[in-house]
């Protein structure tokens, strides 16, 4: 791979970054790490080689990897919940609501996602209303 990327510095005068590349630290543990590799130009601006950097981002890797594990499993515990769970934004958009919530408001998931919880509410009359109705019954 290494090779490959050198050339195609060399070839074409651009930069190059490679994102994420795995490897062997000298302890034997693997490592990940973020490449870039420039082209060196003498004063006349020829290619006469390359500069590279390598940064270690294994323990950022570690990370996210963690908190995707992490919200793989808040989300199956707010989904499975019996009780109406949403995050939503301060204007009351909706960013995620789990079942209950959904079959509350007798709505699928992607008709509640982006709407303000406002929207689902019903208005103060009518609940007082309906409230009236079922006292005197």
């Amino acid at each position: 791979i290494a090779k490959a990327e050198d050339d195609q510095v060399l070839a074409t005068g651009e930069a190059l970054l490679a994102e994420e590349r795995i490897a062997r630290g000298h302890n034997g543990i693997r490592q990940w790490h973020r490449v870039i590799k420039n082209p060196l130009r003498d004063v006349e601006g020829r290619i006469i080689g390359i500069v590279g950097c390598s940064v270690d981002i294994t323990q950022l890797k570690e990370a996210l990897d963690a908190l995707r594990e992490s919200e793989q499993r808040f989300r199956s515990l707010a989904e499975d919940m019996p009780l109406m769970i949403s995050t939503t934004l301060a204007d009351g958009t909706i960013l995620y609501a789990n079942k209950a919530y959904c079959t509350c408001f007798g709505v699928r998931r992607d008709e509640l996602l982006g709407r303000s919880f406002l929207e689902f509410l019903v208005e103060e009359t009518s609940y007082q209303k309906s409230i009236g109705l079922v006292e005197k019954k």
